[in-house]
């Protein structure tokens, strides 16, 4: 079956969560239809579920996502860990601006999220008091823009209609590396002259300077924390140590040392490169 053809989720209210767990071994999905939403993510095994007319195998890193009245059960047994939030969506007041999300009812989720630590965490702020149901509903609108931001991401690499978010996919993944114009052109399978061409209509700016500006950004995220200027360089690609002085002082308007002195971490004069 064609993504396509999955049903699809409007929330456009805040959400309020009144209920949420862990499962952990569970066998089967129990047969039934609620009077409320429900969005679980599956931590381990695999969950063979039926959701209406539409029948999946979820694996972990995956959802679903049931507003009320959505008949479901699971369709054969087998153990599987999920974690899972019962929510209602208040009736929209006009005027009043609401986030909207539109998801499928089942899909993958972002694999560098700990759904079980995130859940654990959730269970653990409802039950001391930490969080209402309202704040507990911020958190869901924010994992379920992330699930929203992941759908978006493979949609459009299914599609193959944005070389450009390839490029930059690549650029954001190796940029500690030594990454060449060859490199590029043969990881993505096009020239590096079409390659750049279509990076520059998505993006206004070339690769390479793309490229420094996530290097430098990360920099100064490592000096901040106290990394050294040099040892910054060099975990952000950066072989040349003067070289990276240049451009970081071209995009961020200050030298790294000096934005070092105001972050109060006062660093040392470098000494020679090695």
């Amino acid at each position: 079956m064609d993504d396509s053809d999955i049903p699809r989720c409007r929330i456009a209210a805040p959400p309020e969560v009144f209920e949420l767990g862990t499962v952990k071994d569970h066998r089967i999905h129990p047969d039934r239809v609620l009077p409320f939403w429900v969005f679980a993510v599956v931590t381990g095994g695999k969950m063979p579920i039926q959701i209406g007319d539409h029948r999946a195998t979820l694996h972990p890193e995956q959802y679903f996502l049931l507003p009320p009245g959505v008949r479901h059960f699971g369709t054969e047994r087998g153990a599987f860990n999920a974690v899972w939030l019962h929510f209602i969506c208040p009736i929209e007041s006009p005027g009043t601006p609401f986030h909207e999300f539109r998801l499928a009812m089942y899909g993958p989720v972002p694999p560098e999220i700990s759904f079980q630590a995130w859940g654990s965490l959730l269970k653990r702020n409802m039950a001391t008091g930490a969080m209402t149901p309202s704040d507990l509903g911020v958190q869901l609108m924010a994992m379920l823009g992330q699930v929203s931001a992941e759908e978006s991401k493979l949609s459009s690499c299914r599609s193959g209609k944005s070389l450009a978010g390839k490029t930059l996919e690549l650029l954001l993944e190796h940029y500690r590396e030594r990454i060449t114009t060859e490199r590029i052109s043969g990881e993505l399978g096009y020239s590096y002259a079409h390659i750049e061409r279509e990076f520059r209509k998505s993006h206004g700016i070339t690769i390479r300077q793309k490229l420094n500006e996530i290097r430098v950004d990360e920099a100064q995220a490592l000096m901040l924390m106290g990394t050294s200027i040099r040892d910054a360089a060099r975990e952000t690609g950066y072989s040349d140590y003067y070289y990276f002085i240049r451009v970081f002082t071209k995009f961020k308007g200050v030298s790294p040392g000096r934005l070092s002195e105001r972050a109060g971490l006062n660093p040392k004069p470098p000494s020679a490169p090695d």
